[in-house]
């Protein structure tokens, strides 16, 4: 699903012309993208983990999620200093 709203963002980011997005809309856009495809991206190597680890560490790749909590903050705090800089 995460990877199906990133490719919604992305359809939008393309079609920005004929949106009239601006410059706010399309940075809001583009970070939105971003955080939905780092969320997909844990989804997929959640299915990885458990598919290479010994069955006694498959747990492992549920325990996977908890690091998209502490990091989804990240992608937007370094939007910001991106932000800052321009």
């Amino acid at each position: 699903m995460s990877a199906l709203f990133s490719q919604l963002y992305r359809a939008t980011i393309s079609s920005s012309t004929a949106l009239a997005l601006n410059q706010i809309e399309l940075r809001t856009s583009r970070l939105a993208m971003h955080q939905w495809l780092f969320g997909a991206s844990f989804g997929l190597l959640s299915i990885l983990l458990a598919l290479v680890l010994p069955d006694a560490w498959v747990p492992v790749a549920g325990y996977n999620y908890l690091a998209v909590f502490p990091l989804m903050p990240l992608l937007s705090s370094l939007d910001r200093r991106r932000m800052a800089k321009e």
